[in-house]
């Protein structure tokens, strides 16, 4: 019985085996990329929160998109809501300037949250207030180690 050694309609005459394969290989590769750069942009996309001072908040004409203002808590503008959750104060850009910009907030508050503390509030300008959902306190310095002789090193670790 003779054989057939023509190419069936599948296979590409000239083309070796491995070459398709290699194709093949590349193509798949190429989309699996192409679908993980996608999801990394789309889910980077929406956790980036850009950080604004407050001048730069001033000087951008209060932009209403959701951001990250950093300054501190004015002097005399906090007040707290009967349930605990609830807090409208102002921010400035320093402990020494008392014009600010005014925030409200609803959630957990912080410790360390009072007058004159450097914080950071993520979310929108709304009106003449800037809506914040979510409240970070920087810690206050009294965690911090004072310098000098004073302060002890502590003896389970190595010095330098």
């Amino acid at each position: 019985m003779p054989q057939n050694h023509e190419p069936s309609a599948a296979v590409e005459p000239g083309v070796p085996r491995s070459r398709r394969r290699l194709w093949k290989f590349v193509i798949a590769f190429g989309a699996i990329a192409l679908s993980l750069g996608y999801l990394i942009t789309v889910g980077l996309g929406k956790s980036v929160v850009p950080y604004m001072t407050v001048p730069e908040f001033t000087e951008a004409g209060k932009p209403t998109h959701r951001i990250r203002l950093t300054g501190y808590v004015t002097a005399g503008s906090i007040e707290r809501s009967a349930d605990g959750l609830s807090v409208r104060f102002a921010i400035g850009p320093s402990e020494e300037f008392p014009a600010g910009i005014p925030v409200s907030y609803r959630g957990a508050i912080p410790d360390t949250f009072k007058e004159g503390s450097e914080v950071a509030v993520e979310g929108t300008q709304h009106g003449d207030a800037f809506q914040g959902d979510v409240l970070l306190a920087k810690c206050p310095s009294r965690y911090e180690a004072e310098l000098g002789e004073e302060a002890e090193h502590p003896e389970e670790i190595p010095k330098k």
